[in-house]
């Protein structure tokens, strides 16, 4: 659930625009949830956010049966 936040940002934008995001976030190394910026990206999932979400979003790769 950690990476929900980033999942489609990283694997549209790339993994260098994933780390420059999380620098800018002071976010590395990674040990929480991933903090939403102002101006994030779109494809950044605000409510899996620190401090955005109040319950666990659905997810593929955990409810799989």
């Amino acid at each position: 659930m950690l990476g929900k936040a980033a999942e489609m940002f990283s694997m549209t934008a790339g993994r260098s625009a994933l780390i420059d995001y999380l620098e800018r976030a002071q976010a590395l190394p990674l040990r929480d949830y991933i903090p939403y910026l102002d101006d994030a990206p779109e494809a950044i999932f605000r409510p899996s956010c620190l401090g955005c979400f109040e319950s666990s979003a659905p997810d593929d790769d955990i409810n799989s049966r």
